[in-house]
């Protein structure tokens, strides 16, 4: 019977901190599309939609392994192995964002036109890709932790946008 309410317990505190990430990840566009689009308009909110898109192509690179991978190694190991592992993987990723990097710049000095607002995006998003640390939380079955990182990534993100648009960093 201990074992059941032991259960029990764990699996309602862990599906709630689940719960609260997924509201977040919904909750926050409810809030940043309207606040973008007020602040910057139709047209440049379109522009940056696009710009987001390219970006995300080469922040795949850096994300896929890692979040797929990354896990199920994590659960399977020790204590002192899970720091080595999680080194390494952090250290992948590192080097993922540095041939993004590049893959980028040729991209953007080979294809695209100049733009400050495409840069700014991909150094936040591919930096953000690169320090995301969801998966060892996932790994090592740590909820609370996950839904504390994604609150402080999504407040950080509003302050982040309040902050580029209050001092008009696009503006031209």
């Amino acid at each position: 019977m201990d074992f059941i309410n032991i259960f029990s317990k764990r699996f309602i505190t862990d599906n709630s901190y689940l719960v609260f990430n997924q509201f977040l990840k919904l909750f926050f566009p409810i809030i940043i599309i309207p606040l973008s689009l007020f602040l910057i308009g139709i047209n440049d909110f379109g522009k940056i939609a696009s710009e987001l898109s390219k970006v995300l192509i080469f922040c795949f690179i850096i994300d896929f392994g890692v979040n797929i991978f990354g896990p199920p190694i994590i659960s399977s190991n020790n204590k002192d192995l899970q720091k080595a592992i999680f080194s390494e993987l952090t250290r992948y990723k590192l080097i993922s964002l540095a041939i993004t990097t590049v893959l980028f710049f040729l991209y953007f000095f080979l294809v695209e036109e100049w733009s400050n607002s495409l840069l700014i995006i991909f150094f936040f998003y591919a930096a953000g890709s690169c320090f995301d640390s969801l998966w060892f939380y996932f790994g090592t079955k740590n909820f609370k932790d996950i839904f504390v990182s994604s609150f402080i990534g999504i407040v950080s993100a509003l302050i982040i946008i309040f902050s580029v648009y209050y001092f008009e960093v696009f503006s031209t």
